[in-house]
């Protein structure tokens, strides 16, 4: 049992208050913005996740105080990359900081891909801010669907770890 546990800690079993994944499963995605990762804010910048493994979703994620947090489906491209563009607009100051992505499949959820390189996003102040609007900031029934998401995560890694528990008393 003590192996079997130690196998678990080392995948990066990761059980917080919204999510329960295993983060490391897989290769790691590759990540890249465009056109800088240097922009003033007001300007509209695309992350792109990428792997030739064929994950159906990829998660973007700032790390730090907002610690923000995009998922979309990522369709096969003609050259079998699966990728996934994020486009930030209008990036605020909100988005400076570190950014990762990780890479699912849509059937195992829980089980993601190893992080990504970090990519570092420096956004300066503009000088006239008034045309900056949020339409990134998260709106309540936004929040609402990302708590349901989360609690099938929550219910989906419980129900793999009683079958764990049940193989090894079975074992």
């Amino acid at each position: 049992m003590v192996p079997m546990l130690r196998m678990l800690l080392c995948l990066g079993l990761s059980v917080g208050q919204k999510t329960a994944v295993l983060a490391g499963f897989y290769d790691k995605p590759s990540l890249s913005v465009w056109p800088s990762s240097a922009v003033t804010s007001g300007e509209t910048i695309t992350m792109q996740c990428s792997s030739s493994l064929g994950f159906g979703r990829f998660i973007l994620t700032q790390e730090g105080k907002h610690h923000l947090q995009w998922t979309l489906d990522s369709p096969q491209s003609a050259i079998r990359e699966f990728q996934a563009h994020f486009v930030l607009d209008p990036v605020t100051i909100i988005h400076n900081g570190t950014f990762r992505c990780y890479g699912y499949f849509r059937n195992h959820p829980q089980l993601w891909s190893k992080s990504s390189d970090s990519l570092h996003l420096l956004v300066s102040d503009s000088k006239d801010q008034s045309h900056i609007h949020t339409k990134n900031e998260p709106t309540a029934s936004q929040h609402e669907s990302h708590t349901v998401e989360n609690l099938i995560r929550m219910i989906m890694a419980a129900l793999v770890l009683v079958t764990l528990v049940i193989l090894l008393l079975v074992a």
